[in-house]
C-alpha cells in the first residue's frame, strides 16, 4: 500500500524537485502561516467552525472516538486504522494555532476516521446523529435567513457572496465583447480563481480553440507565475482587468 501511494505521488516529488518546490512552499506558507505568534483564541476559532463544518454532534462523537481508542480501545487492528487517521489531524490541530485554517481543509481527515466511528457506534449512533444534525442545521440556517437573527458583519453588508456561483456566463459575454473591440489588449485578474472561472465561461465564444490567456497578477506564488512566462510580449499594449466585488480592496 505504501509503495502504491509513492508511485501515485512520485509526479508530484519530481515537478517539485524540477521547480525548486514551488507547490510545497505555497503550501505551507499558505497553511502554516508567517506569523511565528501562537494564538488559543485563533484556535478555538478554528476548531469550532470545523465542527460547524462536519456537524457539531457528529463532531463530538468523532472526538469521543479519538480519546476512547486513545485510552480504552485494545483491539490492534481498530487502532491501526485510527492512527492513520490521526496524524493529519495532529498537524491540522498544530497549524490552527497560528494561522487560519479553513474548514474543508481539516475535514478530509475527518472524513478519513468516520469508518472508525461507524465500526465503533455500531452505525445506529452515526445515523442518529447525523439525522439530527441535519435537521437541528436545516432549522437554524431557514430562521437565520427568515428572522435576520445573527446580524451580518459591517464589512460584509454589501459583498455579493453568491457571485461564486453566478454571473460568469454575463462577465464572459461582457469580456468577449471588449476583446472583439479591442482585439491587441490582454485580459488580467488578481486571483487566480477569478482568472480560472472566467476562462472556463469564455471558452464557448471560442470553441474551446485559442482561448485568451487570462493573466494573474498577485503576490502569492501560484500556476500562474509558471504560465505567464510570455507576459513579455504585450509590453506597451492596453489591458482588461477584471476584478470581483469582493476583492475590490486588493486592486486599491
Amino acid at each position: 500500500y505504501c509503495i502504491f501511494c509513492l508511485v501515485s505521488f512520485s509526479p508530484v516529488l519530481l515537478w517539485n524537485i524540477a521547480h525548486k518546490f514551488a507547490s510545497f512552499k505555497y503550501q505551507f506558507t499558505h497553511g502554516v502561516g508567517s506569523d511565528k505568534i501562537f494564538s488559543l483564541k485563533l484556535f478555538i476559532e478554528n476548531i469550532f467552525f470545523q465542527s460547524v463544518y462536519i456537524s457539531p454532534f457528529l463532531f463530538m462523537v468523532i472526538w469521543y472516538s479519538i480519546f476512547y481508542f486513545l485510552l480504552v480501545q485494545k483491539e490492534t487492528f481498530n487502532k491501526l486504522l485510527f492512527y492513520f487517521s490521526l496524524p493529519g489531524m495532529i498537524i491540522f490541530a498544530l497549524f490552527g494555532l497560528k494561522n487560519r485554517i479553513l474548514p474543508h481543509w481539516a475535514v478530509v481527515c475527518y472524513l478519513t476516521i468516520l469508518p472508525v466511528v461507524y465500526k465503533l457506534s455500531r452505525k445506529k449512533v452515526v445515523y442518529y446523529v447525523s439525522l439530527l444534525s441535519s435537521l437541528l442545521l436545516t432549522i437554524f440556517v431557514v430562521t437565520v435567513t427568515l428572522f435576520s437573527i445573527i446580524k451580518i458583519p459591517q464589512e460584509y453588508e454589501n459583498a455579493d457572496t453568491p457571485d461564486k456561483l453566478y454571473g460568469w456566463e454575463v462577465a464572459a459575454n461582457e469580456l468577449h465583447s471588449l476583446l472583439q473591440r479591442y482585439p491587441d489588449t490582454f485580459v488580467f485578474t488578481n486571483k487566480y480563481y477569478t482568472a480560472g472561472q472566467l476562462r472556463f465561461t469564455l471558452a464557448k465564444y471560442y470553441d474551446g480553440i485559442n482561448i485568451p490567456e487570462i493573466f494573474v497578477l498577485d503576490h502569492n506564488l501560484n500556476q500562474y507565475d509558471f504560465w505567464m512566462s510570455n507576459l513579455a510580449k504585450f509590453d506597451g499594449k492596453n489591458g482588461i482587468l477584471v476584478v470581483e466585488s469582493r476583492y475590490l480592496k486588493d486592486v486599491v
